[in-house]
């Protein structure tokens, strides 16, 4: 354990974990586009089948892109990706399980997102605790209100109706009193919009059933010695070059020349693994023109906001028994939905982790931090009083606002489907790849996701260069 927690995370900025770059007047059989877990898990599949003349452009100072560890008070705190999402039949897992790094499972499944409210307090807008029977109760039209969505999609196939609609018209339909049709409405807004990171007013409910695809199931869990572990572990012996950003990509001939803030490389493949905000911002330029079929993925498929706000405090005065700690938002406001963590659960410290998703999550992060702390505490104040300590310090994500991510992952929205994942994974002139979770049309969205999309592209080329992958043990 020693080692782990002290002597594995240093691995991250000393050799041999990152190879020495080569120069750029080589000629590479690959460049990735991206240090993340896609594109490190597509150089670790290349290099595990021989292929050694690699290199990963990656445009920030660090590697794993979205999954980013840090430790500022004496805890592991992900700014980005938080769970492994299903340990049952999953490569991600099993890589950290190899490492005899400890997991910690939680109550919140992927699997069975209503399992969430077994180990939730939760609160009217007035701050009064709901009492165990009035939870089961709301769980119960939380899983009947599934069920009907299932039905109605299988009847009506693909349509443009959305999320809300969809429970708008459940509500009228089960003539549920205004009371329970608000609590309802917010339980979906706490189980799906912090799930794909948009408002049920811009998810098809036809779109959904893409989040059923998945081959890995079980509950979810944390790392409590940091997600950043997994990357390390993907880069070793990669060459990187960071702070190296990739602006254009010209891939009309045989030899794909990348133009970087450091100057021309230049190689037979590319894998572009960048984030779908950058893509959709049109931060790299392609030449010629990526063809339709991957313009019109990049246009259908969605962006979403997911961010974190850690605070620090000087003692637990929260219900320390439970993991999810909920209060159900106004009338007035009812997508502004603070989802807390109980952190200190699983770190042994005081700290509290809210997430904000869709239109209130942008709203917050133009928000100054004063202003964003406040408001979490005025949401705390209510239900646990205005003598509760301040907090003593705290960490925001603003992952919309990052240039090198502008977003924090994909969504199907209102007219993506895992055809349109499919597509835009599909290689152009056999020469430029894509990966990257908005790339995987049954694990979008999670590192997962991730890391299975950089092995299918880093495949695509060895089967392009006549190699047999081999059979990992």
């Amino acid at each position: 354990m020693f080692l782990l927690k002290f002597i594995l995370p240093l691995l991250l900025i000393i050799n041999p974990l990152f190879a020495k770059c080569q120069s750029k007047t080589d000629i590479y059989d690959v460049i990735i586009v991206g240090g993340g877990v896609s594109g490190l898990s597509a150089a670790s599949t290349l290099r595990k089948n021989g292929v050694d003349k690699i290199l990963v452009l990656e445009a920030a100072d660090r590697i794993g892109g979205r999954v980013w560890t840090i430790d500022p008070w004496g805890s592991k705190l992900e700014l980005g990706a938080s769970w492994i999402h299903g340990i049952e039949n999953s490569p991600t897992f099993q890589i950290i399980k190899d490492m005899n790094i400890t997991i910690e499972p939680t109550i919140y499944n992927g699997s069975c997102p209503a399992c969430k409210m077994n180990s939730m307090a939760l609160y009217d807008e007035n701050g009064h605790r709901l009492t165990k029977e009035e939870i089961a109760q709301l769980q119960d039209y939380v899983e009947k209100f599934g069920k009907y969505s299932t039905d109605y999609d299988e009847k009506n196939g693909n349509n443009a109706l959305t999320m809300r609609d969809a429970l708008n018209n459940f509500s009228k339909e089960n003539n549920l009193s205004k009371v329970m049709s608000n609590r309802l409405h917010y339980t979906l807004d706490l189980l799906v919009t912090h799930e794909v990171a948009l408002d049920l007013d811009k998810i098809a409910l036809s779109t959904t059933k893409i989040y059923g695809q998945s081959q890995v199931s079980g509950t979810n869990a944390i790392i409590p010695l940091g997600y950043n572990l997994l990357a390390a572990k993907l880069a070793k012996n990669i060459s990187l070059e960071l702070n190296c950003s990739v602006t254009g990509i010209l891939y009309d001939k045989e030899i794909i020349e990348c133009t970087t803030s450091k100057g021309t490389y230049r190689t037979k493949n590319c894998i572009v693994t960048v984030p779908l905000g950058v893509l959709k911002k049109d931060k790299i330029a392609f030449s010629p023109s990526l063809p339709n079929i991957t313009q019109e993925a990049i246009s259908k498929l969605d962006v979403g906001i997911f961010n974190k706000i850690y605070l620090l405090f000087p003692c637990v005065f929260w219900d320390h028994d439970v993991e999810w700690i909920e209060q159900i938002s106004s009338s007035e406001k009812p997508n502004h939905i603070y989802d807390i963590l109980n952190f200190g659960k699983y770190c042994k410290q005081p700290i509290l982790l809210a997430f904000t998703a869709g239109t209130f999550g942008q709203e917050v992060e133009k928000w100054s931090d004063t202003k964003t702390v406040d408001s979490v505490m005025a949401m705390l104040k209510k239900i646990y009083g205005n003598e509760i300590p301040s907090p003593t310090s705290y960490r925001i994500t603003r992952w919309g606002q990052d240039p090198l991510t502008f977003c924090s992952y994909s969504s199907p929205g209102l007219y993506a489907n895992a055809q349109t994942y499919a597509n835009f994974a599909t290689p152009v002139k056999d020469r430029l790849y894509f990966a990257g979770e908005a790339t995987s049309k049954t694990d979008p969205s999670t590192v997962l996701g991730a890391f299975t999309s950089g092995e299918r592209a880093a495949k695509q080329i060895l089967n392009k260069m006549g190699i047999q992958p081999r059979q990992e043990d």
